[in-house]
């Protein structure tokens, strides 16, 4: 936590009362309605943290203190960057990727996340651009959460373009793979990288993390 002030303002994960350092591991028999990648063994396509909060932090810290010994786990990352080179490769990526800048996408919240709102319903999401000039905001699962109670909400295009962006996440050439190991700490930037990682069987693989908002001056550097 010292080393995340360091680089800027920490930020808690929801509403509740000392949630800045949140923990990642399986969490057995969920009683929550909308689980989260961070609840559970399973895949999770790449994305960006937050996604569905207005404001999303500028970077996060991943420290790994129980790595899987499943040898099933691979962090993956890619660049906003290398995904717009993908996407202006094909007709309809350069279409997708004017919608992505044009239309507002609606995100749900997964319920942990919703702790100490005084609305506890389905219905809360946030609404943004998935591209912007300076970054990415994008998870397929909050944006299909809200299909199944608010599909109004997203129109034809933008499920066309949608499936687009899923073929060119599931066999892009430019995802970086890696192995996080007991005491490794990455810092990942929020606005222009996808993370994401391959499922695993080991429920004592554990992670800690902590969401940053820089300060002016680190974003000057």
């Amino acid at each position: 936590m010292d080393f995340c002030k360091h680089l800027g303002d920490p930020i808690p994960h929801n509403s509740m009362p000392n949630s800045f350092v949140w923990d990642i591991k399986p969490v057995k028999d969920s009683k929550n309605t909308f689980v989260t990648h961070s609840e559970l063994d399973l895949e999770a396509e790449l994305y960006t943290d937050s996604s569905f909060v207005d404001n999303p932090e500028d970077y996060f810290c991943l420290y790994s203190i129980k790595k899987s010994v499943c040898n099933g786990e691979e962090s993956l990352l890619l660049s906003k960057d290398d995904l717009l080179k993908e996407l202006r490769k094909i007709e309809t990526g350069i279409k997708a990727e004017e919608v992505f800048k044009t239309k507002k996408f609606p995100f749900a919240v997964p319920t942990v996340f919703k702790e100490g709102h005084e609305l506890q319903d389905e219905n809360l999401y946030a609404q943004d651009y998935i591209l912007t000039g300076d970054g990415i905001r994008f998870r397929s699962d909050v944006i299909e959460k809200v299909l199944q109670f608010a599909p109004q909400l997203i129109d034809a295009e933008q499920l066309e373009a949608l499936g687009v962006l899923q073929r060119i996440l599931e066999h892009s050439t430019a995802v970086k793979l890696f192995l996080l190991e007991e005491g490794d700490l990455v810092m990942i930037n929020n606005k222009t990288m996808l993370h994401g990682r391959t499922a695993f069987n080991d429920s004592n693989r554990h992670l800690l993390r902590v969401r940053i908002r820089c300060n002016e001056n680190l974003m000057k550097k």
